[in-house]
């Protein structure tokens, strides 16, 4: 896991980037301005529900604001397909395929 101030300094330069405000913010995590505040300058970490609701706010995926610089090549890989019952189902986990196999093995 990312330390406080990472995730604080990710998240503040995200926010930046979209002109998004700390009373914006704390608006939709329903927190105080001066939570937010806090959060930012890396004094108390975001719950993970709360990176969550941030990314969302944002625009970003959550591996952003994380600091992941690239995706695991393998989740962008497996696509997901609907099932019969229109919910989608990842890659290799259809429970009729008997087994979890990750995209890209061999069966």
């Amino acid at each position: 896991m990312q330390s406080n101030k990472h995730v604080a300094d990710s998240v503040r330069a995200e926010m930046a980037r979209k002109r998004i405000t700390q009373d914006l913010l704390a608006k939709h995590l329903h927190l105080s301005q001066a939570a937010i505040s806090r959060r930012l300058k890396g004094e108390v970490g975001f719950s993970v529900s709360e990176i969550i609701a941030t990314a969302h706010v944002i625009g970003q995926p959550v591996s952003i604001l994380l600091g992941e610089k690239s995706l695991d090549p393998v989740f962008v890989s497996s696509t997901s397909q609907s099932s019969s019952s229109g919910t989608d189902i990842p890659t290799g986990t259809r429970p009729e395929e008997g087994r979890f196999t990750p995209a890209g093995d061999a069966a």
